[in-house]
C-alpha cells in the first residue's frame, strides 16, 4: 500500500495543535530528538490522512504504536481504542 503524502499546512497544524509536544507521552520536542506527525488509525486500516486521525509523537512512541488499533489500559484490563 502506498504510502500517503501529509502536506507541509497539515504537518504544521498538528504540531501547533500539540504544541511541539509528543501527544502519547507528553515529552517535549528538543533539538536533535524532532516528533513526527503520525496516523493514529494507519492507512492500511483505512485511517484518513486528515486532521482529526493525525497525531504528533516521538519516535519512541511511534515504533511502540506500530500500526496497532488499541492498547490495553493495564490498570483496568480494559481494550482502549487509539483515537
Amino acid at each position: 500500500m502506498p504510502r500517503l503524502y501529509i502536506n507541509a499546512e497539515l504537518r504544521r497544524l498538528v504540531a501547533d495543535r500539540a504544541a511541539h509536544i509528543c501527544e502519547y507521552c507528553l515529552y517535549p520536542e528538543v533539538e536533535g530528538l524532532s516528533c513526527q506527525v503520525d496516523h493514529i488509525i494507519s492507512v492500511k486500516h483505512g485511517g484518513a490522512t486528515t486532521a482529526d486521525n493525525l497525531c504528533y509523537d516521538c519516535i519512541f512512541c511511534n515504533l511502540q504504536k506500530g500500526t496497532d488499533l488499541g492498547s490495553i489500559n493495564w490498570q483496568t484490563g480494559e481494550l482502549v481504542r487509539f483515537v
